[in-house]
């Protein structure tokens, strides 16, 4: 005759509280913010408020014309010493140097060069990301269970 027993293990039950829903919220929405960021192909970060240089990316020579363009309007243009758009401040070496950064300066920046016999110089766009400070602060309480 066989005999039947029941074995039950004993277990130990944990209980945990979630986080409370705006706080997992928030660190969802930064999680997404980030990733949507990093998706991007960027070719630079900068912070917003800071200071950047966008690298011209070529040897400027004084007699060569240099333009910059951002969404679709000329910023700078110099040819040769003669400056005739300057929307946007630009170094000695060529780099366009951007200040106090905001939001809406975030895109793609095109440098054109020309040299003195009007030939186009290839030259690299750069895609400027312009990222946010965030701010986040978790307080963590113990819970009796």
């Amino acid at each position: 005759m066989m005999e039947s027993s029941s074995f039950q293990p004993n277990v130990r039950r944990t209980t945990m509280k979630m986080a409370s829903m705006p706080a997992a919220s928030v660190f969802l929405l930064c999680c997404f913010a980030v990733t949507s960021v990093a998706s991007q192909v960027c070719d630079q970060f900068a912070a917003m408020g800071r200071n950047v240089k966008v690298p011209l990316g070529y040897e400027l020579k004084p007699t060569d014309a240099l333009k910059w363009k951002f969404k679709d309007e000329t910023i700078f243009h110099k040819k040769q010493e003669k400056v005739l758009v300057k929307k946007s401040d630009v170094n000695a070496d060529g780099s366009l140097k951007l200040t106090n950064l905001k939001k809406d300066q975030a895109g793609v920046y095109i440098p054109e060069v020309f040299d003195k016999d009007g030939k186009s110089q290839t030259m690299k766009k750069t895609n400027l990301c312009v990222l946010g400070r965030y701010k986040m602060s978790f307080s963590c309480t113990r819970l009796s269970v």
